[in-house]
């Protein structure tokens, strides 16, 4: 049973009315079901970036923890890991943003969906309802 028509039987409502309404709808749920998939791919680059941040702020603490030791070799591999650890960190805040924008922009094509179902002319209120999932929220 498809969404629309669980949602619809859940609302009592006898779907879909016309076969615009059914076009209409698949359309629209296409369109949420591709903003979903952003939205997740914009939380997945935020969590990638918070973790390679989390491993350039740790090796910048071991290359000052090496700076810090008398051994020759630690100093070496020191002076070697500070700059490896700053620029994972960067490129960690860099992916972070870039995943915050991802969303952003996910959060903007959901506003245009819910715009233009609202304004859709083959839909009326209940179908509207179905089309934004609004009948299954509690």
């Amino acid at each position: 049973m498809s969404t629309a028509s669980s949602l619809a039987s859940q609302m009592d409502i006898h779907w879909p009315r016309s076969s615009w309404t059914g076009a209409a709808f698949r359309r629209y749920h296409g369109g949420y079901a591709v903003v979903g998939k952003i939205n997740l791919l914009g939380l997945l680059t935020i969590i990638v970036g918070l973790l390679l941040f989390g491993v350039g702020g740790g090796g910048v603490l071991l290359a000052i923890a090496g700076t810090a030791a008398q051994d020759t070799n630690a100093i070496i591999g020191a002076v070697l890991l500070f700059p490896l650890s700053v620029t994972l960190g960067v490129a960690g805040i860099a992916l972070a943003v870039a995943g915050v924008a991802v969303r952003c922009l996910a959060q903007l094509t959901l506003a245009m969906l819910d715009a233009a179902i609202n304004t859709s002319p083959f839909l009326d209120d209940e179908d509207r309802a179905l089309a934004m999932r609004l009948g299954d929220r509690k």
